[in-house]
């Protein structure tokens, strides 16, 4: 078993460093690289010892693993394709970006016994300057997994979070000068006579559907299994549109529910998307916008950065999520939503909008013509010119509130995250 006592060694990303690192992968260790999705930890695909090695470490599945090679030729060597499959897939690539896509494929006897008992594995064609020179050099495909942070479990997709997350596992590292450029995993598709969406990413079904119209494509629903295996890995995060669900045909609760939801603003950061909600920022811990301008692909770029940051601030008790992406039709809506979802354990809390009136709810909206806010008043039903009034009116208030109620805030946000 390989030794990963030693502090990492990291290395700027040029020609040398790459080669050297080639070279300490070839000798079968570890070593961790940026690509266009997000950083990967890859070894040598022939070699038992560090592959096992790389699942032990990152407490992976044989399921998690990537081949990653140049050429298409590598994949049907490797794999069991029929004539109409390997058309279908050389469509697909001169169709799409390949970086997008985890071609999940039957393997054959052509690799090694150890792998072939994985009976599935992903295939990737990359098109990475660093990953194709580091292929290119090794002379091979190699084999390897996207990288988690080990405590958050978020996917690594910058130069900081690797030096925070892998200081000590003792292996070489290249850091990229820039943030993976898509910052999401590819879509995964398997393809047997069929396409099958195991995961969604950039590349949609209706991208799909598009170009290959007499085609079945199916999309295989993936929250419930990732929530068990994020219950199993004790995922420390409380995402939420919600964590918990208020009865809409309880009056106590109904009645209080400005101040419930005000007193849970404090003890939140909100994540936003397209500006929709930053009225909340003056009376929450902490705001982000995954877009101002509601631009998908940024905020899905976006997610695993902000993910990781809130979840490093120690006195945040949530995060606050509005959810518009699960209700939107076009697919790539549903790849953001899914991954929320995930990181969630699909926990989810609905706030009674029938419970505050039209008025206040285009109130809390208003906003001048150069996007400043022109009032904000969540606690009075009529508009207030003295913010600081309006607080203070709302801390005098919180008694008020019913003790089960903010009890059951208080023990969720400490407890229940961290089951």
């Amino acid at each position: 078993m390989q030794d990963n006592t030693f502090h990492s060694h990291f290395h700027a990303l040029d020609d040398k460093t790459i080669r050297y690192c080639v070279s300490k992968l070839q000798e079968n260790k570890l070593v961790i690289l940026p690509s266009n999705n997000t950083y990967l930890c890859c070894t040598n695909l022939f070699n038992q010892e560090s592959i096992e090695f790389l699942l032990e470490v990152f407490r992976c599945k044989p399921s998690d693993l990537v081949v990653y090679t140049l050429t298409f030729d590598i994949i049907k060597l490797f794999t069991n394709l029929n004539s109409s499959n390997i058309e279908l897939i050389e469509t697909i690539i001169k169709e799409f970006d390949t970086d997008l896509i985890d071609f999940n494929l039957k393997l054959n006897d052509n690799v090694p016994i150890f792998i072939k008992k994985y009976n599935n594995l992903k295939f990737n064609i990359s098109k990475n300057d660093t990953l194709s020179k580091f292929i290119k050099y090794a002379n091979m495909p190699i084999i390897g997994i996207p990288v988690k942070h080990p405590q958050y479990d978020i996917y690594c997709v910058d130069s900081e979070q690797i030096q925070h997350s892998f200081n000590y596992i003792g292996i070489d590292i290249l850091l990229g000068k820039e943030p993976c450029k898509n910052g999401i995993l590819p879509t995964e598709i398997e393809i047997d006579n069929e396409i099958t969406i195991h995961r969604r990413g950039l590349l949609t079904i209706d991208d799909l559907k598009d170009k290959y119209p007499n085609h079945i494509i199916n999309e295989k629903d993936m929250v419930e299994d990732t929530i068990k295996s994020n219950k199993k890995k004790g995922i420390l995060f409380n995402l939420m549109k919600v964590d918990m669900v208020i009865d809409e045909t309880n009056l106590n609760y109904i009645k209080n529910i400005r101040k419930v939801f005000e007193y849970y603003l404090h003890n939140s950061v909100v994540i936003d998307f397209g500006s929709r909600n930053r009225i909340f920022s003056y009376n929450a811990a902490g705001y982000v916008d995954l877009s101002e301008t509601s631009n998908i692909k940024e905020a899905i770029y976006n997610i695993y950065n902000v993910l990781y940051q809130v979840n490093t601030m120690e006195d945040v008790s949530n995060i606050l999520i509005f959810d518009y992406y699960s209700y939107k039709k076009e697919s790539i809506y549903k790849t953001l939503s899914n991954i929320l979802d995930n990181y969630c354990n699909n926990l989810k809390m609905v706030i009674p909008l029938e419970s505050f009136s039209e008025e206040e709810i285009e109130r809390w909206k208003r906003v001048d013509i150069d996007g400043s806010l022109v009032e904000y008043n969540i606690t009075n039903q009529h508009p207030d010119e003295n913010g600081k009034e309006v607080i203070d009116e709302y801390q005098n208030e919180l008694d008020s509130i019913p003790e089960d109620l903010l009890g059951h805030i208080d023990s969720y946000s400490d407890d229940e995250k961290n089951n």
